[in-house]
Formats: structure tokens, C-alpha cells, sequence
């Protein structure tokens, strides 16, 4: 069985993701738009302190302005 790529690695659904943030897509319709699911999303930002990073710069300026992160 192939091995999962360490957590620290970005994954391929990623920078779709990340991309419809900055577009303005909610978190479920840039999750929608990668291929995955909010959960994926979620909790992947929790394990993953460089995609965090990346996820809160590819959010419009003022935080939950898109209604998308309503988790914390």
C-alpha cells in the first residue's frame, strides 16, 4: 500500500482550495471546488501549521467577511 505523504507536505487539492479562498468562495464551496470535504479542510488546517498559515492569508482581510470560517 502506498505510504500517505507526511503532513507537513501540501497536498494536491491544496492550492485549488486555497485559490477559491482568494477568490472569495465560502470554505464549503472552495472545499467543493478541491475535491474534498469540509472536514478534510478543517482538519487538515488543524494538523498542518503551514497550511493554516496559507488558508488565513487566502482569507479576504477582516476574518469571516465570506461567512466561510465558521469554525475555530
Amino acid at each position: 500500500t502506498p505510504l500517505a505523504p507526511p503532513r507537513d507536505m501540501p497536498q494536491r487539492w491544496e492550492a485549488a482550495f486555497l485559490e477559491a479562498l482568494r477568490r472569495g468562495a465560502r470554505v464549503d464551496q472552495a472545499a467543493r471546488r478541491a475535491g474534498v470535504s469540509v472536514g478534510t479542510v478543517y482538519e487538515h488546517r488543524r494538523a498542518n501549521e503551514r497550511f493554516r498559515a496559507a488558508w488565513s492569508e487566502a482569507q479576504p482581510k477582516g476574518g469571516r467577511a465570506n461567512g466561510g470560517d465558521r469554525r475555530r
